[in-house]
């Protein structure tokens, strides 16, 4: 059991380290397609980079897990409806600044993506 909450959280925290890293990079490499203010993007491309960044995380993060876990096919699971309600959480406080096409791609690939990702780090 305690290896499989430690494949949840180790997840957590590389889906967290590699979002925040590359959200970091986006803005330090795009600073004229940002509102300083809100720190959200104004034009479309920071969005859709940000939907593969997404992506990245999502399979890592579940590569990781399934490498971690005991039983990856269910602790992968859990950690992407954990990632799902946070992601949900997190769009919802911002839901004004953030454009409807992106809030329901990025909440639909969360899931599969994180899924995938387990798949592959399960195939050992």
């Amino acid at each position: 059991m305690g290896r499989s909450i430690g494949a949840v959280i180790v997840g957590f925290i590389v889906w967290t380290i590699i979002w925040l890293g590359g959200n970091f990079a986006m803005v330090a490499g795009m600073p004229g397609q940002y509102d300083l203010e809100t720190g959200f993007p104004t034009t479309t491309t920071p969005w859709v980079i940000a939907l593969a960044l997404s992506v990245i995380c999502s399979g890592f993060a579940g590569l990781v897990a399934a490498r971690i876990s005991r039983a990856a096919s269910r602790d992968v699971l859990i950690l992407a409806i954990i990632l799902l309600l946070v992601g949900i959480a997190v769009q919802a406080s911002a839901w004004a600044q953030i454009p409807l096409w992106y809030n329901l791609v990025f909440l639909a690939l969360i899931v599969p993506i994180t899924i995938l990702g387990g798949r592959l780090g399960a195939a050992r």
